[in-house]
This record gives structure tokens, C-alpha cells and sequence, in this order.
């Protein structure tokens, strides 16, 4: 049966007491009648159904009851059956198994205010996010509510259901609390209302008064009521008060998190709740104010945990230089040990061991394990590098550490060894389940981290660093800054002792500590200044070159084919081509995993230099990349970005099929020259190359080409461009093209309801021009995941897409757009402009984009009132982060814990962030170009366009900086596809 009914039929006054397990024998010895009633979390009848169909359910408790002689046991069961297979809230209602305060004041609610299905999913919520209280008693009380007010239209199985999926929901706040529900009741039934408060609140009023008349010190008891109206203090800054003095020198806190943190000993406090709910939970489970206390006041008390500094209720500030153990506390910076009465005031360890520091002579445990595997000499540099991992590296040795070998060698009880220094949540384990999209994101609040299951290559995985580097290693390979100790002896399984590393721990941990960390100190002060291959033992120079053979193609290459000739007095010195070494590799590589083709993978000099110190790399190319900018621009004049990226093709080119030419005659070489430039499967990338070539032959240094190969190329390009202009005629979009199309009203309506959001979970208004002071002051917090700099970040992804949804699109000539409110005159004629205007007017001024000298310069007004308002708001927004008036409208770093700054304002690089965040947002990559194509159709299929004169037209296709007869062209058909 369920438990209701047994609390039904116990108010009976029927006579029954309650036995012990193991005690049933001797009661029955003595006459008496033995039962066992089990209780399950259904009624009968949905138990009944479940058996009917073969599934099992288990009692939730065993009722263990003796009767005094088998007529009372008769009675009691009659009185179970009359009840026993009523439904379950019929039960509760009978049983009264709920909240009362909240069910005699819900059924004084009007019925027309819970039919708005908007108020039930807020009451649900409320109910279910309700602190202090038991989940289960909240549920049985929100179905009797329901029943009360839908009587027979009333459906369990719905409204739990649409309970259990509403109540989690913490998106959005609640619009729901306990005083509302008063002002709403109160409302509707007055007198009833009144009649509910003189039931439940007037015992609290008058204990108040009491206390007053008779001035006497109040009880535990007696202060956790609610205060009354008079009151002028709120629930949650009394909770506050009380919070703070029991949290005072006995918890701590962590920023941000709000995690709890208990003490132990003046220097260490130990981890004790994960979540700050658990926490209030604990100390204010008899607390009356807690559990009656509002959601925002709740909402306040959390805050107040996460977020706000009090000297009584500190923050914890772990100091990583430090261990403690019982004895004391053992300072990493110096390799010296405090005793407990000498450690400075406010130091908390970044772990604690619960045992001595002791430090001794012999260590015979350590002494064998590291003598199976090393000699003296390495293993002294073992406890040099693991000394180093000891704290944060202050040094500029520049290595990782690796350990290789047999398994059950002994590598996994030094790291473990090394992770017992560190505290649990200061360890990142990277495994074979590491993220390959995101990286080492996880770990960046970590302090080391270790791996002992690296089954994949994870140099595809792109490390990024906080200052601007270039994340490849330039100078040779990654495994130059890895030092690898490598276990060679294979442990006999008779010898192993796996209990090894528990005994180090318990008698030698202290001195292999102490170890690692002073002879690290003594070599920073021996060495200091040195590269680590000067001074470390031949044990890891022989293991670098073996790792570097087994995973470098290009090393090993190099082994096997390259030999180096002593050079002949009198005679030249041997070369070899960097081309005819490149072929060679990749014939290597071809022949070694059976290709079909040859692979486009270049051989790395670095490792032939590595193979053989004495193979020296010479430069013999007698062109360069700054040869080709000045033969390129002695010729037809050419914007900067198209010249960079000709004269990058053709040094390519050149380095490919030059040879050592020191002019271009090597183009004469017409086979070799379209066989290069075929090498790429776009025809449209194959024509603009081809054309890169004929500029080139157009300059002064391109007449040392003969005439006829001339010709050949010449002719070549334009069959090129005539083919690609008979294509372009038949303006088809492509099934990729037509999956990922999105019309501008589609996208106008996602990108408003993505920027709504964000306001709204901001709490800002999206309807102002600027961001309010208070707004600012609010979210400009230091947080790691939310405040003012992330919201900017979120709505820079709106503002780029926003100047190609509501605007008709330009190319990718935004990012270089600079901000100004002067006049026309005074502005550069060779710079784009966005000149924002008194009264609301935004202007565009194109100087330079693509087609500005067939188009000539053009002012584009910004029309959309939305973006007109996004746009100052988006310019205001980066005054206020950066302190001063913005340069360029995009792009910008903005990271909740970095600096803002400017890091692109090149096209290439917005267009590639356009379509990130348009798939972010629509779901859909979309390019520049897709938005332009957008707009025209957008354009082409109105009504009107079809009686625009040509004039009319004209100007509707300027505004995306192209003519009629392109904007025709980007009027794609659909045909053929269907989604």
C-alpha cells in the first residue's frame, strides 16, 4: 500500500505498536499477530496495472506491526481496503500528506488566473525550486491544488508530468513568490484570505508582540521567525547576519563558484560543499525564516556567497608555494619547513597531508626503485626536473617532462607521486578522451597536468597561449622541449610490490619532496642562464633522438638516405636542392605506405640539419619575395591586397619550378607552368592564378619570357575567362548553396530574437542608443564567465551580422570602416568611413573597395532604424571598455578575463568570422557573399521591381556597390532540390 493510507487509517485510533526487525519470533511465541505491510511510491491500482503487466516494483519501506489479537488485526484491514485502491491524490487528500500553509492559500487563487497556462509553469517552478523544502511533499501538494481547482477535468499523469519537465527549469526567472500569491488571494476572497493568515501567521505576530511587552533575551527558536511588516529588516540580510557569524573562522568561500570551504587548521580549509544551496541547507535546516524566506532572497544570499567581499566571511586564496602537514607547513619557494607557531598569518596550503614532515637520511624504498632503472647522475636529474613541476616555473630551462618505457615500470608511481604534492582539484588528467575541438580549455585553471593514456596523435590539437604567438614550432619540432626518462627495465612480476607507492607515502613522501625541490633550487643556481642539452646527462639526448626517429617522417628520411660527403680541397662542396630533396621525401613517403600519389608533405631541414650537424642549409635562390612586389609594382598599378597576394602565389610558384633562375626566364617553361598552377581543383582559383602569371609576364621583368610562350599563357587565361563567364551566365545555386539559403526576413527574425535574448538575460534594454551607467556599473565584475565584456563579445557576434541583415550587404569592407562625426572635407579620400551624425543619421563612405575604380566612390546611407540604434549603442559600448573614442567598429578581443583590444581589421579575417557566427546563430554557415545574394533576391522578387525604371533599379543595386547586370547574376534560381 502507499504510505497514505497507512496515515489515513492510523487517525482511526485502532490499536496496533510497531516491532523491531528480528523481533517478530518471540512475538508470535507470545500469541501475538505479526504483519508486514510494504509501502511503494504508486497506489494500489497503478501497482496492480504494473504487476498485470509483468513489471516489477519494489517497496520503498517495510511496515513492520503487531496487533494485540487477530480481531484488531481484522479491523485494521478492513480499514486498509476501504482506502487502498482510492487514486494517489485522493490519498493525499485524505491523508493530508502536503504543505498545508501552500495548499489552504492556493485554493483561495481565482481559477481563471491558474487556467493561464504562463502562471501554472511559473507555480510549478516556484514550487519545485523552493529551498528548505522536501521535494516529494512539494510535488503531492502542487497535484492537490490542481485537483482542487479542476475537480473532475483533473489529470494525475498530465499535471506531474508537466511538473516534473517545468519545475528544473532555471532559465528564466520566476514571476511567482510567496507574497504575490498573498496579494493575489487576498484579491480575490478577502475574507477568506484573512481567515488562512489568522490560521497560519497569527502565532508568529503575537510571539513578536510578546517579545517586545517583556524585553526578554529571545530563543533559538523565537528569532527564525519571519519578521513582521514593521520590521525594517529584510529576511535575507538578517539570514546574512546569522550566516556570517556562524560562518566566522569556521568557513571560507571560493569567488565566483561560491563553493564552501570548512577548516581544519589555521592553514588549511578543507573543501566542504560544492554547491552554496547545500550549504545553506545544512546550517538553516531549523531555520522557519529560511524556509519561508522569498526566491529573490534566497537569489540574494547566493549572491552575496559567490560575489561579495566580508572580512568575517573570507574568500579563499590558496598559496601554492605551500604543503601542509600536521607538523607544519613546507615552503616550496625555499625548500625550508615552518613550524606551526612561525607560519604566516593568512597562509592556506594548496594541500594537506594528514601526517608528519619528516625528513629522512636513508630512503631505501626511493633508493631501489630509482637504481632498477638509472644511474646516479640521471636520476639526481630526475629529481631536478620533477622538482621543477613541484610550483609555478620561474625559470627558463623551457622543457616538459616525458616518461617512456615497458609497462609496469614504475612511470605511473612518480606521476602519482607527483599529483599527491597538488591538491585534487589542481591535477588536469588529459586522456584519450581529451576535447579535440576545444583543446586544453579545461585545464587552464589547473596547475600540472599529467597523462598516462595518450593512444592518438594529439599534434593536431592547437595549443593557444595568452600573448600572440604562433602556436607552430618554427625552429625544428616539439620533441626539442621535451626531456624523456626512459624505463628500459621490465620489473619481474615476482619482485613487483604493489603496494610500493602506499609505503612511500606513509614514511618517505617528505623526503622525496624535499628532494626534488632542493636539488631543483641548486641546479637554477648552478645553470642558470644555460639550455638544458648543455647539462643534462647523455640518458636524454639518447631518448630524444630515439622518439624523434620513431615519429618524425622527415628524420628518419634523413637517417636512412642522407649521407654527408667530407668536403675536397680544391673542389666545390656537395649540394642538393631543396626541390630535388622535397621529391626524393615524398617519393619515400609514397613507396612507405603505398600510395597511389605522391603526398604534398614538404621535408622539414630542421630534421636533416638534426640528423647530421655537419649538413649546413645554404641559400641559393637568387629571387626573392620582395623581388616579386617590385616587379609587380613597376607595372599596372594594383590595390595593396591583391599585390601581396600575387607575389605570394609567385614565389611560390618560383620555389617550386625556379631552380636557381635569378630572373623569370624560368616561365618559359609553359609545361611546367600550367602543370603547377593545375595542381589546384577550383577552376576559378586556376584562373586567377594563370592571371597572377600574365600580370607578371605584363611587367618589365617579364619580357626576358619569349614571345610564344607568351601567347600560349595569354591564350590559356582569357579560354579561362571565357569559360567562367559563360558559367556565371547560368546563375544556378548549387545544393549546398540552396541548403544553407536563408531568406533576409528569416534571418531579420532570428537575429532580432538572438539579440532580445541577450539583452534579456543581460537585463538591459534593447531599445536604448547607449548602455546606462547603472548597466555598466552592474556586469562590469570580475567573473570568468559572465559581466560586461562577455556580453560585448555576444553582441559583437550580432552587430556583424546585424550590417548584413538589416543593411543591404557590402562585401567584407566593414571591419575597415573608421568611426567619425566630422565633415566630409576634413576626411581622408583614400580610407573608409562610418561617419555617425547629430539627430540619428549614419552614413557609409566607401573610398576603397573592390570595384572603385570601374565604380567610383559611393555614400551609402544607413536607413534601418535598428541598426541606426544597435550601431550607437555597439560605439558607445566600446568607449566605455576601452576609455576612450574606438577606431574601428570591428573586430575586437572581448573575453570575460582579458584586456579588450583591436586584433583585425582585415577583410579575410571578419569573413571567416562572419561565418562562424552566422552558423552560430542561424544554424547555417553564411559567407559574405551568401548575404549578398540574400539582398538581390530579396530585391528581384518583390512586385515592385517589376515596374522600377532602369534608374530606379540602378540605384536599389548600388547600395551593395555592384551594377544591374551583377545583381542579376546573384539572383540565384533554385532548381533541382528539394529539402
Amino acid at each position: 500500500m502507499h504510505k497514505a493510507v497507512f496515515e489515513i487509517v492510523a487517525r482511526d485510533g485502532l490499536n496496533f505498536k510497531y516491532f523491531k526487525a528480528g523481533e517478530h519470533i518471540d512475538l508470535m511465541n507470545a500469541g501475538k499477530t505479526v504483519v508486514f505491510y510494504p509501502f511503494f511510491e504508486c497506489s494500489e491500482i497503478e501497482r496492480q496495472a504494473m504487476k498485470a503487466n509483468g513489471e516489477i516494483q519494489t517497496p520503498k519501506h517495510i511496515l513492520r506491526l503487531v496487533f494485540g489479537s487477530e480481531n484488531e488485526f481484522i479491523l485494521f484491514d478492513e480499514a486498509v481496503h476501504k482506502v487502498e485502491f482510492d487514486s494517489l491524490i485522493d490519498l493525499i487528500l485524505l491523508s493530508e500528506d502536503s504543505d498545508k500553509y501552500l495548499y489552504d492559500l492556493c485554493c483561495l487563487l481565482p481559477k481563471r488566473w491558474l487556467d493561464d497556462k504562463q502562471n501554472l509553469w511559473n507555480l510549478a517552478r516556484m514550487f519545485y525550486q523552493m529551498p528548505g523544502k522536501n521535494p516529494a511533499i512539494m510535488r503531492r501538494t502542487y497535484a492537490a491544488i490542481l485537483r482542487f481547482h479542476h475537480g473532475e477535468w483533473f489529470c494525475e499523469q498530465t499535471s506531474m508530468i508537466s511538473y516534473d519537465n517545468d519545475g528544473p527549469n532555471i532559465r528564466y526567472p520566476i514571476q511567482v513568490d510567496i507574497r504575490k500569491l498573498k496579494a493575489i488571494a487576498g484579491g480575490a476572497c478577502h475574507k477568506a484570505y484573512q481567515a488562512w493568515k489568522l490560521k497560519y501567521e497569527s502565532k508568529s505576530e503575537t510571539e513578536s508582540e510578546t517579545e517586545t511587552e517583556t524585553e526578554t533575551e529571545p530563543t533559538e527558536d523565537e528569532t527564525a521567525k519571519i519578521p513582521d511588516k514593521k520590521s525594517k529588516k529584510k529576511p535575507s540580510f538578517i539570514l546574512k547576519e546569522k550566516m556570517i557569524e556562524i560562518a566566522k573562522d569556521r568557513y571560507r568561500r571560493q569567488f565566483g563558484t561560491g563553493a564552501i570551504y570548512k577548516k581544519i587548521t589555521n592553514y588549511y580549509y578543507k573543501r566542504a560543499f560544492d554547491d552554496p544551496k547545500q550549504f545553506l541547507n545544512e546550517i538553516f535546516i531549523n531555520d522557519r525564516m529560511y524556509q519561508m524566506c522569498s526566491q529573490s532572497d534566497h537569489k540574494e544570499l547566493l549572491h552575496f556567497i559567490k560575489d561579495i567581499a566580508h572580512p568575517d566571511f573570507l574568500f579563499m586564496k590558496i598559496d601554492y608555494d605551500y604543503m601542509g602537514f600536521k607538523n607544519g607547513v613546507y615552503c616550496l619557494k625555499d625548500a625550508t619547513f615552518i613550524v606551526p607557531e612561525s607560519v604566516p598569518n593568512g597562509i592556506q596550503v594548496r594541500v594537506y597531508h594528514d601526517f608528519d614532515y619528516n625528513i629522512l637520511k636513508e630512503t631505501p624504498l626511493l633508493d631501489k626503485f630509482f637504481d632498477y632503472q638509472f644511474d646516479t647522475e640521471t636520476t639526481e636529474f630526475i629529481y631536478f626536473m620533477l622538482g621543477r613541476a613541484l610550483t609555478k616555473i620561474r625559470d627558463k630551462f623551457d622543457f616538459m617532462v616525458m616518461l617512456v618505457g615497458v609497462g609496469g615500470a614504475g612511470k605511473s608511481l612518480l606521476v602519482n607521486l607527483l599529483s599527491e604534492a597538488y591538491g585534487s582539484a589542481q591535477v588536469g588528467i588529459l586522456g584519450s578522451s581529451f576535447q579535440d575541438r576545444f583543446g586544453l580549455c579545461e585545464f587552464a585553471n589547473k596547475q600540472i597536468v599529467t597523462s598516462d593514456d595518450m593512444p592518438r596523435n594529439i599534434a593536431k590539437t592547437e595549443i593557444r597561449f595568452s600573448f600572440d604567438a604562433d602556436p607552430s614550432d618554427t625552429s625544428g619540432e616539439i620533441i626539442r622541449r621535451i626531456l624523456i626518462a626512459h624505463f628500459a627495465n621490465s620489473i619481474p612480476d615476482d619482485e613487483k610490490d604493489m603496494l610500493l607507492e602506499d609505503k612511500i607515502m606513509d614514511t618517505e613522501f617528505a623526503t622525496f619532496i624535499h628532494r626534488c625541490r632542493s636539488t631543483y633550487l641548486q641546479y637554477c643556481r648552478k645553470y642558470a642562464g644555460q639550455n638544458i642539452y648543455t647539462f643534462c646527462p647523455n640518458h636524454f639526448l639518447e631518448s630524444r633522438d630515439m622518439l624523434r626517429g620513431s615519429i618524425n617522417e622527415s628524420y628518419q628520411f634523413a637517417k636512412a638516405h642522407i649521407k654527408y660527403s667530407e668536403p675536397v680541397e680544391g673542389q666545390e662542396p656537395k649540394i642538393i636542392l631543396k626541390s630535388d630533396l622535397t621529391r626524393m621525401f615524398r617519393a619515400y613517403i609514397k613507396e612507405k605506405y603505398s600510395l597511389i600519389k605522391s603526398p604534398k608533405q614538404a621535408m622539414d631541414i630542421q630534421s636533416l640539419i638534426n640528423a647530421d650537424d655537419r649538413i649546413i642549409p645554404v641559400r641559393i635562390t637568387m629571387l626573392s619575395r620582395d623581388d616579386f612586389v617590385k616587379f609587380l609594382s613597376s607595372g599596372k598599378k594594383i590595390a595593396a591586397t591583391t599585390l601581396k597576394n600575387r607575389a605570394g602565389f609567385l614565389f611560390k610558384q618560383y620555389r617550386d619550378i625556379g631552380g636557381n633562375a635569378d630572373d623569370l626566364s624560368y616561365l618559359n617553361s609553359y609545361s611546367k607552368v600550367i602543370r603547377h598552377i593545375n595542381e589546384n581543383g577550383s577552376e576559378e582559383v586556376r584562373k586567377t592564378y594563370l592571371f597572377h602569371v600574365v600580370a607578371l609576364l605584363n611587367t618589365k621583368a617579364g619580357k626576358v619570357v619569349d614571345a610564344e610562350t607568351r601567347q600560349k599563357i595569354i591564350a590559356a587565361s582569357i579560354r579561362l575567362r571565357n569559360k567562367s563567364k559563360k558559367q556565371s551566365l547560368h546563375n544556378i545555386a548549387t545544393d549546398k548553396q540552396q541548403s544553407n539559403f536563408i531568406s533576409i526576413y528569416g534571418m531579420t527574425g532570428q537575429l532580432e530574437t538572438y539579440i532580445h535574448k541577450l539583452f534579456a538575460d543581460y537585463d538591459m534594454s534593447h531599445k536604448s542608443t547607449k548602455i546606462s551607467d547603472d548597466d555598466f556599473v552592474k556586469w562590469n565584475i570580475p567573473s570568468d564567465r559572465k559581466n560586461i565584456k562577455s556580453f560585448a563579445r555576444d553582441l559583437q557576434r550580432c552587430m556583424m551580422l546585424a550590417c548584413y541583415v538589416y543593411q543591404p550587404a557590402l562585401r567584407s569592407d566593414w571591419p575597415t570602416l573608421k568611426i567619425t562625426s566630422a565633415a566630409v572635407k576634413r576626411l581622408d579620400d583614400k580610407q573608409n568611413w562610418i561617419q555617425v551624425l547629430r539627430g540619428g543619421r549614419i552614413r557609409l563612405i566607401m573610398n576603397d573597395f573592390k570595384n572603385v575604380k570601374s565604380f567610383g566612390k559611393h555614400t551609402i546611407e544607413v536607413e534601418n532604424v535598428h541598426l541606426k540604434r544597435y550601431l550607437r549603442y555597439w560605439i558607445n559600448l566600446l568607449e566605455r571598455l576601452l576609455g576612450s573614442e574606438p577606431e574601428h567598429l570591428f573586430i575586437y578581443q572581448l573575453s570575460p578575463v582579458k584586456e579588450v583590444k583591436l586584433i583585425s581589421t582585415t577583410r579575410h579575417t571578419f569573413g571567416k568570422a562572419i561565418s562562424r557566427n552566422s552558423e552560430k546563430i542561424f544554424n547555417k554557415p553564411q559567407s559574405v557573399n551568401s548575404f549578398r545574394h540574400a539582398w538581390e533576391i530579396k530585391f528581384q522578387q518583390d512586385p515592385a521591381y517589376r515596374y522600377m525604371t532602369q534608374a530606379e533599379r540602378q540605384a536599389l543595386h548600388n547600395k551593395l556597390l555592384h551594377g544591374v547586370f551583377t545583381g542579376q547574376l546573384y539572383n540565384w534560381q533554385r532548381r533541382g532540390f528539394s529539402e
